[in-house]
């Protein structure tokens, strides 16, 4: 059963695209002032630091199940244990 009619959800789902949209340009509009200011060093540090902590998240423990009620079993796994079984995969 659906909480909510079709019509709110193609509302939602309608609103959302240019709220992407605007996202999207804001991101590259500052990215590109800071680039024009700062030259494109601190920017490159930045990525290297969001692999980093990608990196970090993708190594941490798995929680156990004790841990967490509300994953019973059979439910899908956390989400860094399938970033780790695709990288496996993929090395």
């Amino acid at each position: 059963m659906d909480l909510l009619n079709s019509r709110m959800v193609g509302a939602a789902v309608g609103m959302v695209g240019p709220q992407a949209w605007v996202g999207g340009v804001s991101f590259t509009l500052s990215i590109g002032l800071r680039a024009e200011a700062w030259r494109y060093d601190p920017l490159f540090a930045m990525l290297a630091a969001f692999d980093l902590d990608a990196a970090a998240f993708c190594r941490r423990p798995e929680p156990s199940s004790a841990a967490h009620p509300r994953e019973a079993k059979g439910s899908s796994p956390p989400c860094g244990y399938q970033v780790r079984q695709h990288l496996q995969v993929l090395l």
